[in-house]
């Protein structure tokens, strides 16, 4: 087991993580796409997921990212694909760090 896994698994234990989590990235990392930041979701989905943040400490689904490759000592981006209702209720909850699912 590599040292980010025990990493991830414990704080996992400690803070509790969504089933199919991939990693765990500085939410200040994630760039939202013009499309998302121009839509506003549905307010159902919003309080569903403001609901499972509420009841669980954390989302109930990771956010999908797909990774930006970086130029030579710049910090990694990610480019957030899927679940902006879960990111919204994250950037509410001024969290530091957002559970992920990486996408090719």
């Amino acid at each position: 087991m590599k040292l980010g896994n025990v990493k991830l698994k414990l704080y996992g234990m400690l803070h509790g993580l969504p089933a199919g989590t991939d990693g765990l990235v500085k939410f200040e990392d994630i760039i939202v796409p013009r499309t998302f930041r121009r839509s506003t979701p549905n307010e159902r989905k919003m309080k569903r997921a403001r609901d499972a943040y509420e009841k669980n400490g954390f989302i109930d689904v990771p956010l999908v990212v797909e990774r930006i490759t970086n130029e030579k000592g710049q910090p990694t981006k990610y480019l957030l694909v899927d679940h902006y209702s879960r990111y919204l209720v994250l950037l509410e909850q001024q969290v530091d760090i957002a559970a992920v699912k990486y996408i090719l």
